[in-house]
């Protein structure tokens, strides 16, 4: 709590040194507070909480041309580690292991006293727009492009259409060498009213870094949107194609794509979206040489549970493979559709339901004793039921309740194999999350 204080009171003795010397800052935020409860699947075990987040937005106008972003968060939760947030999304600051005040993260539960989410200056230049520093991206329907990243980003504008280009760094690593950094470098467009409605949104990315041992990675992609917009429809689609080689004997060939598609009603507004991951079946797996596995970005959660949350008696991710640090929050090898309504029944209150179905593209597989990949057959991923309700007490007070429950399937049962033969051990059981927060901005 002390190092907490301490970094609050910097940060306002900061901005407050800062005003004379600035024409123009802008100071707003949220504060939340949220109680969780989660049956994850597995006998005898759940988690049950609270924990909080105080967060910072900091707009500095140096100058007509010149402008400082900063988001910070501060959040003491379960466990004492602010870090650990089991209901991923975009706001939360999850898996961020630096750019903060206080300990690093680790097994003891130290916290994260503060973190800061993003901090770039943004300035418009006679040539185009640079933006330098930890920011925000999201493409298309952010499948595969939605994250915080180290970056320099280019921008060139027009009307009707912008290009630009980028550099993140992704991972450096030790300083007296280059063994081990990661590299991505990006050229992106956008091209509104090719027809009255349409936006094509083409993004082309090459990622350069170690791979196994000495060998390199070099990683091609591309994320092509599409959004139409007329009246009250609006349809927006991504495709996405990652290819090149993970080692030098192991090539990759994956996709993916997205389509979402909503309609404002009087009474309501309802959608559907439907998303295929392409996976890897077991004779993929024994070849050792590809590697056909689509993973989603780490923020893509079309689910409460589903990709957000560990699942199953083996805490499985959704390619099958252990549920560990390369694989949270990513979706893999699997289908889905998804409908939804959002409805306003009586005034500030605003209610969303969703029904989702998902099922893996190919069937899972278990390594036997003599190390070889054996299919189970088991394909049924489950179905998730979503409910959410939040009710504006004023403009400024909102308090939201949060219901989801996941009935998994025969893929997240456990299996073991001998020889080429699969035995299913146990069945899996069912998820389900309950949610209440409160939270103010100001």
């Amino acid at each position: 709590m002390k190092r907490w204080l301490l970094g609050l009171v910097a940060i306002t003795l900061v901005i407050a040194m800062a005003m004379p010397a600035l024409a123009d800052v802008n100071l707003s935020g949220s504060y939340r507070l949220r109680g969780v409860y989660y049956e994850p699947g597995i006998p005898d075990a759940n988690l049950s909480f609270y924990d909080n987040r105080l967060r910072f937005d900091i707009t500095a106008k140096v100058s007509d041309d010149l402008v400082m972003y900063i988001q910070a968060d501060s959040g003491l939760g379960y466990n004492g580690r602010s870090s650990y947030n089991p209901l991923a999304n975009q706001d939360s600051y999850d898996g961020v292991l630096s750019y903060h005040y206080g300990p690093d993260r680790d097994n003891t539960g130290a916290a994260h006293d503060i973190v800061f989410q993003r901090a770039y200056f943004k300035y418009n230049s006679p040539i185009g727009i640079f933006q330098i520093g930890r920011q925000w991206a999201f493409w298309g329907n952010g499948m595969l492009i939605s994250m915080n990243r180290n970056r320099v980003k280019y921008v060139y504008k027009q009307p009707g259409y912008f290009v630009g280009c980028g550099l993140d760094k992704w991972n450096e690593g030790s300083i007296l060498d280059d063994t081990d950094d990661l590299d991505h470098y990006s050229v992106f467009a956008s091209f509104s009213n090719l027809i009255e409605g349409l936006t094509w949104s083409p993004w082309f990315g090459f990622i350069h870094g170690p791979g196994s041992g000495a060998e390199d990675k070099d990683i091609y992609y591309t994320s092509q949107a599409l959004k139409y917009v007329m009246d009250n429809l609006t349809v927006s689609a991504e495709f996405d194609y990652k290819w090149g080689n993970v080692t030098e004997t192991k090539d990759l060939s994956s996709f993916g794509f997205d389509l979402q598609v909503s309609y404002d009603l009087d009474i309501a507004k309802v959608g559907f979206e439907y998303a295929f991951l392409n996976g890897e079946n077991a004779a993929d797996k024994n070849a050792n040489s590809k590697a056909k596995l689509f993973k989603s970005s780490y923020w893509y959660a079309p689910f409460i549970i589903f990709g957000n949350l560990p699942i199953g008696p083996e805490l499985l991710a959704p390619d099958g493979s252990s549920w560990n640090g390369d694989n949270i929050h990513q979706l893999a090898n699997c289908y889905f559709f998804k409908v939804y309504a959002t409805t306003s029944p009586i005034e500030n209150l605003e209610v969303t339901g969703a029904i989702g179905y998902i099922q893996a593209d190919e069937p899972r597989a278990v390594q036997d004793n003599t190390g070889v990949y054996v299919d189970t057959g088991a394909d049924n991923i489950g179905w998730e039921f979503d409910l959410i309700a939040s009710y504006k007490i004023n403009d400024n007070l909102t308090y939201t309740v949060v219901g989801a429950y996941f009935t998994a399937g025969d893929y997240y049962d456990t299996y073991s194999a001998s020889n080429g033969v699969v035995t299913k051990v146990t069945e899996s059981d069912d998820a389900y999350v309950l949610l209440h927060q409160i939270q103010i901005t100001f």
